[in-house]
C-alpha cells in the first residue's frame, strides 16, 4: 500500500483497509485518479451524478482524472457513448479500454502471442464491437472451420450464463483455435440484474483447454498502456484506482503497485464486505466506499484542518496533512 489510511472517520475494515466518507477525504493523497466506468461512473444506462460531481471536484483541484475500462469498445466509441449519457470529455484527461488494447495488439502484432496468429477469425460478439477489428487487415469468417482464431467481444443479447455458447466453444476447441478475449470482466450489473461479459465465455473456453489471451484489468500492462497512450508518467505512490470489482480493478491495482478505492455498491453489492471477502478474491483495497462520491453519502466530510493522522502499522505515508 502506498498511502496511509490516516483520516478521521476512516473506519478500519482490516489492518490494511479503511472506510472513507468520500474522495474529498483522500484528495490530498494523490495526483492521479483512475476511474473504472461500469458500476462506478454509470450503470450502462444512466450516469451516477455523485460520481460526476466527484470528477468535477477533482478537476477543479487540478488533479489528473483518467478512465480505465474493460469495455470491449475502442476509445472513440466509448467516449461517444459517455457523451450520449451527458458525461463530457472535459471531465477526464484521458482514457484507455480493453477493446482499444485488443485493437492495438491486432493492428501492430507487438506481442509474440499475436505474431503467431493468422488473419482469419471467428467473432463471438455483437456488431457494435466490430470497430476493434475493422480496417486492419483481418478477415471475419462465418464458420470456425475457416478461422485461425476466435475473437470474443461479448454477447449479442443480455445473457445470464455462458451455457448458450458451450456447443459453439466445443466446436472451436475441435479446431484448436486460440481465443482473443477483448474484456476480462466476468459479469456486469445492469438495472439491478447481473449479466455475463465475454470474460465468462473465455474462462469457460480456457477451462476446457483453450488458449486465451486476455485484455484488460487485472493485467498489469493495461495500466502501463493507459499511461503510455495518454503520454503521462505518474508516480505510483500518487496514483489511485477507483473500481467496483475486486477481481479486476482492485486486483489489478494491487499487481501494478498502486492504491485503490473499492466501491461496494457495484457488482459486489449483494455481498457482505469484510476482510474475509478480500481474502476470498485475493484483492486488498486501500480504501472502501459505498458509492463513488466527493463527500459523504450522506454524512458530512470534515474540512482538511479536522482530518488527523491515523498511523497504520508503522507504514510511511504520503497521505498526511
Amino acid at each position: 500500500m502506498n498511502a496511509e489510511n490516516n483520516n478521521k472517520g476512516a473506519n478500519v475494515v482490516n489492518n490494511k483497509t479503511a472506510n472513507i466518507d468520500g474522495l474529498s477525504q483522500i484528495s490530498h493523497c494523490y495526483d492521479v485518479f483512475i476511474f473504472d466506468l461500469w458500476g462506478v461512473i454509470h450503470d450502462g444506462i444512466t450516469p451516477f451524478q455523485h460520481s460526476v460531481d466527484a470528477m468535477k471536484n477533482l478537476k477543479a483541484l487540478g488533479k489528473t482524472v483518467l478512465i480505465l475500462s474493460n469495455s470491449p469498445k475502442r476509445i472513440g466509441d466509448t467516449e461517444e457513448h459517455l457523451s450520449t449519457m451527458g458525461i463530457s470529455k472535459n471531465l477526464y484527461d484521458g482514457m484507455y479500454t480493453s477493446g482499444q488494447d485488443c485493437y492495438d495488439r491486432l493492428r501492430w502484432s507487438d506481442h509474440p502471442w499475436y505474431q503467431a496468429l493468422g488473419k482469419s477469425f471467428f467473432h463471438i460478439g455483437p456488431a457494435r464491437n466490430e470497430s476493434i477489428f475493422t480496417e486492419i487487415g483481418y478477415c471475419s469468417v462465418q464458420d470456425p472451420a475457416d478461422a485461425d482464431f476466435v475473437l470474443c467481444s461479448g454477447t449479442d443479447g443480455w445473457c445470464t450464463t455462458p451455457e448458450p455458447f458451450y456447443n459453439l466453444l466445443d466446436l472451436c476447441l475441435v479446431y484448436r483455435l486460440p481465443m482473443v478475449c477483448a474484456n476480462q470482466d466476468l459479469v456486469i450489473t445492469r438495472e439491478g440484474k447481473e449479466y455475463i461479459c465475454c470474460g465468462a465465455i473465455s474462462k469457460h473456453y480456457e477451462k476446457k483447454g483453450g488458449n486465451v489471451f486476455y485484455h484488460g484489468k487485472p493485467s498489469m500492462d493495461i495500466f502501463e498502456r493507459l499511461f503510455t497512450f495518454n503520454a503521462i508518467c505518474p508516480a505510483k505512490h500518487k496514483t489511485v484506482m477507483i473500481g467496483d470489482s475486486l477481481l479486476t480493478d482492485i486486483a489489478g491495482a494491487n499487481a501494478f503497485g498502486i492504491d485503490s478505492v473499492f466501491i461496494t455498491s457495484g457488482i459486489h453489492g449483494k455481498e457482505t464486505i469484510n476482510a474475509q471477502t478480500f481474502l476470498k478474491f485475493n484483492a486488498f483495497p486501500t480504501w472502501v466506499k459505498d458509492h463513488c462520491s466527493w463527500s459523504s453519502f450522506p454524512k458530512r466530510i470534515p474540512p482538511d484542518d479536522e482530518i488527523k493522522r491515523l498511523p497504520r502499522n508503522g507504514v510511511s505515508m504520503n497521505c498526511g496533512v
